[in-house]
């Protein structure tokens, strides 16, 4: 098939479709960014954390970072190959922000602003739509920087995530002192601590050794958010049938924004077989809330998040999570 010839020369045209190509590219950086500096796995849709790949949480929300630097390096530097890059990330853009349509956040500037996706799809569909229009295939000309440059450009961009890498490794503390930088983030992905001894999971980067095995060997712990309205439901829930038969332990996942006055979670199990404990706010929790472990000296033998939600409840938990983040307020069921 014969391709497309070059558009006839028009003043302007190609200006205009190399200047829009770059304008997509600092659209494009702007939430990159937002979520390279001060977001976490949080900020991501339910659609985008339950795609299967990558399974580890850390290494895909690095891929997504690198890939939006990538296309940010080609869009400013290389229009006549970013056009391509930029329509393909703005198109599933689109794709994304269509499923999660009613959701108080697309998370597309991390967890500090708050931008529906009815807002962003009204941004991204229209960039999308004159993109299109534009045709920068037949119109964009010029070399633009040296390929040495652009090349350099998008290594770095892919690299950025993982240089700059806000998981939290190793402890909040070592040798006692305080671990310093940017604010960190760490996955709980309870269902896989199954089998594992406590202190070889992620709840150790948190809590010392003398903390952790403080706690109740045996029974149900329940990690669970002051903020969380499945967490004061399955906290009353428990109040009601839990009668002292195991023990529970109450994990509290504290936040820098928590008041008395966000608070909803106001009833909970008593009595002597009940422990409860905070979790240091210095940390992001990635974890949907309420979840639980059911422990067997100090082992869990089973871990579950979203406990006792179904699939639209769970949904809606994970967007209360973004809400509590950004301070909107996630949508009540019909």
């Amino acid at each position: 098939m014969t391709p497309e010839p070059p558009l006839p020369a028009r003043p302007g045209r190609a200006f205009l479709a190399s200047s829009l190509v770059r304008a997509i590219g600092l659209w494009v950086a702007v939430g990159a960014l937002f979520k390279l500096l001060a977001g976490s796995p949080n900020s991501l849709p339910p659609v985008v954390l339950d795609f299967p790949f990558p399974a580890d949480m850390g290494v895909k929300y690095k891929a997504i970072l690198g890939i939006e630097l990538l296309v940010v390096a080609l869009a400013l530097l290389r229009p006549r190959w970013g056009w391509l890059a930029g329509g393909a990330l703005l198109a599933g853009f689109v794709v994304v922000l269509l499923l999660t349509l009613g959701e108080p956040s697309c998370g597309c500037f991390g967890e500090e602003i708050t931008m529906p996706p009815w807002a962003m799809l009204a941004i991204d569909g229209p960039l999308l739509a004159a993109l299109l229009a534009l045709r920068p295939w037949r119109t964009v000309r010029g070399r633009g920087l040296p390929r040495v440059v652009v090349v350099a450009a998008v290594a770095i961009g892919i690299a950025a995530p993982w240089f700059h890498d806000r998981e939290l490794k190793g402890t909040l503390t070592i040798d006692g002192v305080e671990q310093t930088g940017s604010r960190k983030w760490i996955a709980f992905d309870l269902a896989q601590w199954a089998g594992r001894d406590i202190g070889k999971t992620e709840l150790a980067q948190v809590l010392a050794p003398d903390e952790l095995y403080a706690l109740p060997p045996d029974g149900l712990w329940v990690f669970w958010r002051s903020t969380c309205d499945h967490c004061a439901e399955h906290m009353a829930h428990l109040a009601e049938t839990e009668r002292g038969e195991r023990m529970i332990t109450l994990l509290r996942l504290n936040e820098p924004t928590d008041t008395e006055g966000n608070r909803v979670v106001h009833t909970f199990p008593e009595g002597s077989f009940v422990v409860r404990a905070d979790l240091p706010d210095r940390v992001d929790y990635v974890v949907t809330t309420p979840g639980e472990l059911e422990m067997q000296s100090f082992v869990v033998v089973r871990g579950e998040e979203a406990v006792g939600l179904d699939e639209a409840e769970r949904e809606e938990a994970r967007a209360e999570e973004e809400a509590r983040k950004t301070g909107a307020t996630a949508p009540e069921n019909e």
